[in-house]
């Protein structure tokens, strides 16, 4: 009798080996929040920036309390009736911190606290410690003269990543500290080919290690290649001598990622962050139970190399201020005090809220960042298209099998990031 076809059986949910995120251990209600507040503003209109409560934390119920979980208020308070542990989600505190403090124009020196008092003193967290989900004020120490009128103003804050100034040679420290080895090949190929150059470098998914469907994610997006020159950005690059018609394609400032990953990359779902001095995937929306945060939350990247810690750091910038820039903060049609650049001018002032909302939360361009798959067989390799306007077209494409036909897609642009952060279940757009 001849061998017959074998049948293999539909595959399962997508799922982590370690499980997800302990949701059969740390139980606590849908939709638990961090909310990061300006504390210069009435609370009803205060709230800077909101993040989902992704990282587990579990503590021993013979915890006497007496710490941040116990002073919040909002902090969710569950217990897992099986094994006597009291178990709930918060957030990185470093990354909430620096977050707060992108957002305060680079005030590393600044600090969370549950009290919104001009007194108040730091929470008593190491910065790889975990907030409970709850309401947090990140203050700001007024360096002038506490006597001048100044002084009873609040603090400032950047309204938009267009009036981010990078902070070279000043990054905070835990940023700082990170090392990224440098490829060999960074200055060897022709300025055109960085494509391949990625493609080389990687190999497969920085996240994934799928080596199927993988294109060539920008950190810094090719929409903000202005910005990029703007703000000497073209030092951390690999080539920082020979400019570029588009400065933000080099190798240093683009890493391979699985194409519905950068999809979600360039939609604000997630950035790449160091946690205990390792690069993680940090996801930005949903609930621990769904499969994005499930799968990825705190998954260790694959070795990178090649890349630029500015770039990343760049990045998750970009991610933060697309947030308040389109966010709960301008959106409050409240006064809010700002700094903004303007040609070789950083202007602080007072912005009425319909200038806000005119000036800052109008739709922006739409994002050139390039999705253009580059797999493993020839097709059109070298990065660019037959019609040349791969670098400047609002639609990208791919090519889906390899003779030439494209595809086109919307690409991402500002507005969408934020939006699709606000526009989570999470996120309450009630509250200012």
């Amino acid at each position: 009798m001849a061998p017959r076809c074998q049948i293999r059986s539909a595959l399962p949910p997508p799922t982590h080996p370690d499980g997800g995120l302990c949701t059969a251990v740390c139980h606590q209600d849908d939709g638990a929040l961090i909310k990061l507040r300006h504390p210069g503003y009435p609370d009803t209109k205060n709230v800077l920036l909101v993040f989902p409560a992704l990282d587990p934390i579990i503590a021993d119920d013979s915890d006497d309390g007496d710490n941040v979980n116990a002073n919040n208020a909002d902090s969710a308070d569950n217990t897992n009736n099986s094994n006597n542990t009291k178990a709930m989600f918060g957030l990185h505190c470093e990354t909430a911190r620096i977050a707060c403090a992108i957002a305060a124009n680079n005030r590393w020196d600044g600090f969370l606290s549950t009290n919104k008092a001009t007194d108040a003193t730091p929470l008593p967290l190491l910065p790889d410690e975990i907030l409970p989900a709850g309401s947090y004020y990140f203050h700001v120490p007024w360096l002038g003269d506490a006597s001048s009128a100044a002084a009873a103003l609040p603090y400032p804050v950047v309204p938009s990543f267009a009036n981010f100034q990078f902070p070279h040679d000043n990054l905070p420290s835990l940023w700082a500290a990170m090392r990224i080895p440098r490829h060999r090949g960074d200055t060897q190929p022709r300025p055109s080919s960085f494509d391949q150059v990625v493609l080389a470098r990687d190999v497969s998914c920085r996240i994934s290690q799928s080596i199927f469907g993988t294109e060539s994610a920008h950190l810094v997006p090719r929409m903000e290649n202005s910005w990029f020159n703007a703000n000497g950005m073209l030092l951390y690059s690999s080539r920082p001598s020979i400019p570029t018609a588009i400065s933000v394609d080099d190798p240093r400032n683009v890493l391979l990622l699985r194409s519905d990953l950068h999809h979600l990359f360039d939609q604000g779902r997630f950035v790449l962050v160091p946690k205990e001095g390792i690069w993680v995937v940090h996801i930005l929306s949903g609930l621990p139970e769904e499969e994005l945060a499930a799968l990825y939350h705190n998954v260790c990247l694959q070795p990178l190399s090649g890349l630029s810690v500015e770039f990343l750091f760049a990045r998750f910038a970009w991610t933060v201020l697309a947030q308040l820039s389109q966010g709960i903060f301008l959106q409050a049609g409240v006064n809010r005090q700002l700094v903004t650049v303007q040609g070789d001018s950083v202007l602080t002032k007072m912005w009425s809220g319909p200038d806000c909302l005119v000036q800052f939360t109008a739709a922006k361009s739409r994002s050139q960042s390039p999705k253009k798959r580059i797999g493993t067989g020839s097709e059109n390799q070298d990065g660019d298209d037959d019609d040349g306007e791969d670098a400047c077209t609002d639609g990208d494409y791919n090519d889906i099998d390899g003779r030439g036909r494209k595809r086109w897609r919307s690409s991402s642009s500002p507005s969408s990031v934020g939006s699709s952060l606000l526009e989570s279940p999470l996120v309450n757009r009630e509250e200012g």
